[in-house]
């Protein structure tokens, strides 16, 4: 869902989409991943290792989001990275 949310947000602000860089930081019998997104020129690290890929890019994109909102709060200059209708959509897709 905020991967869809992010991919949607850098649409609508006519900017590249997000690229995910995700590392393994331990054993491989027990791997957590950490994972970067980097969007318009910025680097948003996910805040600990998950177990899967996919946990850890919808952690890292939902931590983009999170930022993204306090930045763009009351300066009306970039569209607003959670929009309720697509949100909705999301949840009724899951």
């Amino acid at each position: 869902m905020h991967k869809s949310q992010l991919q949607e947000y850098s649409q609508n602000a006519d900017i590249l989409p997000p690229v995910y860089k995700s590392i393994e930081e331990c054993a491989s019998h027990e791997p957590k991943y950490k994972c970067t997104v980097h969007l318009n020129g910025v680097n948003y690290e996910s805040a600990e290792g998950f177990p899967n890929l996919k946990a850890d890019e919808h952690a890292a994109a939902k931590m983009t989001l999170d930022s993204l909102q306090q930045t763009t709060d009351g300066s009306g200059h970039s569209p607003s990275p959670v929009h309720e209708s697509s949100l909705c959509k999301n949840e009724l897709q899951e």
